[in-house]
């Protein structure tokens, strides 16, 4: 796994994509944390790392990146408040830890070893398809009589929750209510939003639309918790029918 780093095109819709100098900052993170767990010396300190963990030195960082140490400052803290790391300090360094390292990793072997029985595969041709739905088509019935094979009545649930969740917390998380968990309440309105119709459309359900939503949501002053009681949104909150409607203008 030490050769790759996986990236999601949701990164361009992040809090940090606006601020190309945080950008930056964030990637040369991702690409310097060690991927495996070991010991390391740091000044006269031996420290264990786990995967996802560097040594951290803003003065060193800043040299080996160009970005100034005070925008690196700035950056860090952004991507505290996002909980895309958290850091631990010691005397002379930190040591920053990619949260969720896990989903940044890719295995080597899927990016440069795919056979090409593989590769066939992902490129069947229109031919190929209709012989093998038509292979389907002919699989004898298992109760051998001319009854129809029964079918179900029920749709499978198509709703995709984990997605949500992520990008809430990672686009929300650092300002609202952080949402670790999916509960029944979080299902809820999760599948409240994927089935939101305007204009006879399900914009939840386009490319992008979730992203541009939640970034705009974190906009909202009151929502942030600037109001009398200093409440803030939750996932439950931002995906009730009134704030959508708010915050799309209908």
């Amino acid at each position: 796994m030490s050769s790759w780093v996986k990236v999601s095109r949701k990164l361009l819709t992040s809090a940090i994509a606006s601020k190309p100098e945080y950008l930056a900052v964030w990637l040369h993170l991702l690409l310097s944390a060690n991927y495996k767990e070991g010991d390391f010396v740091a000044g006269r300190q031996i420290v264990r790392l786990k995967p996802g963990d560097l040594i951290f030195g803003r003065h060193k960082f800043s040299e080996k990146t160009g970005v100034s140490e005070s925008i690196i400052r700035g950056a860090l803290k952004a991507l505290e408040n996002l909980q895309q790391i958290t850091i631990k300090s010691y005397s002379k360094f930190s040591v920053i830890s990619i949260t969720n390292w896990a989903r940044y990793q890719v295995d080597d072997q899927q990016m440069t070893s795919r056979s090409p029985a593989v590769d066939q595969q992902m490129t069947t041709s229109k031919e190929g398809k209709e012989i093998q739905e038509e292979d389907i088509n002919q699989k004898p019935l298992s109760s051998g009589n001319d009854d129809p094979p029964k079918t179900r009545t029920r749709k499978a649930d198509e709703t995709p929750y984990q997605n949500f969740m992520e990008t809430y917390q990672q686009i929300c998380g650092g300002r609202f209510k952080p949402a670790e968990k999916l509960n029944p309440k979080r299902k809820i309105a999760i599948k409240r939003a994927w089935d939101y119709t305007v204009r006879n459309t399900h914009p939840f359900r386009n490319d992008g639309f979730l992203e541009k939503y939640l970034g705009k949501c974190i906009l909202d002053k009151f929502m942030c918790g600037e109001n009398a009681r200093g409440w803030k949104a939750d996932i439950e909150y931002v995906f009730r029918e009134k704030t959508i409607n708010d915050q799309i203008g209908v």
